[in-house]
């Protein structure tokens, strides 16, 4: 079962547990990287009690106009589930999880854009840009936070369908 909830700021201890783990990876993650306190709205996703995953919200519209962007932040942890799928979307905790994020954009502000950015020349992005897609489409390269990042628009249809099939083979609840 996975279990998502919102954060609380008394998530601060545990997330500072897996910072080492996410050093040992090579994403150079600490508190202060991770920026909870402007997203918008931060997701933690728990794999029985332990964590998996956690995803954030920013609303992006000093740099595109009305837009937020899903899955900032977003970093899997060993307990994370491994999926498996025909397209790059369903080969990343994240990416299947996408849905609930998107959710609650639309709940929020049904009239705002939503994208998903990755680092211009990081690893992700080279791996997204070889790879056949499914709901992500390349748009372009935008300044955001200082920091060159591909903005990737998404088929909110087809990311939706994926993670409602995911969410069933995963029994995902909500806290």
């Amino acid at each position: 079962m996975i279990t998502v909830r919102e954060f609380r700021y008394t998530d601060l201890q545990l997330l500072q547990k897996f910072i080492s783990e996410w050093k040992k990876r090579k994403l150079n993650y600490d508190i202060q990287y991770l920026n909870i306190e402007k997203m918008f709205k931060c997701f933690l996703f728990f794999k029985d009690d332990k964590l998996a995953m956690l995803s954030g919200i920013d609303d992006i519209s000093k740099f595109i106009p009305n837009t937020y962007r899903i899955l900032t932040r977003a970093t899997t942890t060993k307990y994370s589930p491994r999926c498996w799928g025909p397209t790059i979307e369903e080969r990343f905790f994240s990416n299947v999880m996408a849905g609930i994020s998107i959710d609650y954009c639309q709940k929020n502000d049904k009239n705002k854009n939503i994208v998903i950015t990755t680092n211009d020349n990081s690893r992700i992005s080279t791996i997204m840009k070889k790879s056949n897609t499914n709901w992500m489409n390349y748009r372009d390269i935008k300044l955001i936070h200082g920091e060159k990042q591909i903005i990737w628009d998404i088929d909110i249809m087809n990311c939706k369908k994926m993670t409602e099939k995911w969410k069933r083979k995963l029994n995902v609840v909500f806290e």
